[in-house]
């Protein structure tokens, strides 16, 4: 008997819920009660629709099928090493073909959103602190 692929309601309300690592494990805990519960499953994270109404992937997927092309995305999962944020796992929000469109998307982007070529192997963020005021007297 061939399982069944159903949609991830439950998932897209648990998104507005929590944020990152938390939605993740929240997506593996719904994917894992289809599987037993259900006798179906969820195919991957292709299939899952996020909040910003995007599909999420893994950037190595998304470099795969958006070759050479802007995407606009946010950011659902990173790890932090010395003090750059590597993602890992993006929500595909728009493809973008030329540069003029991606500076003014880019523009428009709130907290979290991101504009990227997929030229790069890697999505790489800086972290800077935050020092605050300083004064000279």
């Amino acid at each position: 008997m061939a399982a069944k692929v159903v949609p991830n309601p439950l998932v897209f309300c648990l998104g507005l819920l929590c944020r990152g690592r938390q939605r993740r494990k929240q997506r593996e805990r719904y994917m894992k009660y289809l599987a037993s519960n259900l006798g179906c499953y969820s195919k991957a994270f292709n299939d899952i629709i996020d909040l910003t109404g995007g599909v999420v992937m893994q950037w190595s997927e998304v470099r795969k099928q958006y070759p050479n092309k802007f995407v606009k995305f946010e950011v659902l999962d990173y790890h932090t090493d010395d003090n750059k944020r590597v993602v890992d796992e993006v929500s595909i929000i728009k493809v973008i073909e030329d540069s003029k469109e991606a500076m003014q998307e880019f523009s428009k982007c709130k907290e979290g959103q991101f504009v990227y070529n997929t030229k790069h192997e890697k999505v790489i963020i800086d972290v800077v602190k935050h020092i605050g005021i300083r004064r000279t007297s």
